[in-house]
């Protein structure tokens, strides 16, 4: 009786207001919910994906690390097979890198003979490429 009526009737409004924000809160945060594992399924996926791509190319590098690798063990057998007159002019228009790959695989005594027959200038520069790759 003290509250009355009007009050009431207002105090049941409002809590039917508010249990209809509620309701729209919840069902908001439902399709977050909702949003965020089909985000989460998304993502791994594309994380899968990803992986995978980097393993094929992981693999390729891999391919061409051993064909490299294979060429430079042939080019020491050929040059290993010279006369270090002819493997230092080979090895002297080679590229620097390759070069010195193939140095570093031959044996101490010839590679010391074919820097000997170098021009002054490749041969220290290819000697400095070599004791920088030994350490």
């Amino acid at each position: 009786k003290r509250l009355g009526r009007t009050t009431i009737i207002e105090f049941s409004k409002e809590l039917m207001k508010k249990e209809e924000e509620l309701k729209i809160s919840q069902l908001a945060l439902k399709k977050k919910e909702e949003q965020l594992v089909i985000n989460e399924k998304d993502f791994t996926r594309k994380v899968s994906g990803f992986n995978g791509d980097q393993q094929k190319v992981l693999g390729c590098i891999d391919a061409s690390d051993k064909k490299q690798s294979k060429r430079v063990e042939h080019m020491v057998e050929v040059i290993s097979g010279m006369k270090p007159v002819s493997a230092a002019q080979v090895l002297s228009v080679q590229d620097a890198d390759i070069s010195v790959k193939i140095l570093g695989l031959l044996e101490p005594k010839k590679v010391s003979k074919i820097f000997n027959l170098m021009d002054k200038e490749i041969s220290a520069r290819l000697q400095k490429q070599y004791m920088t790759m030994k350490k």
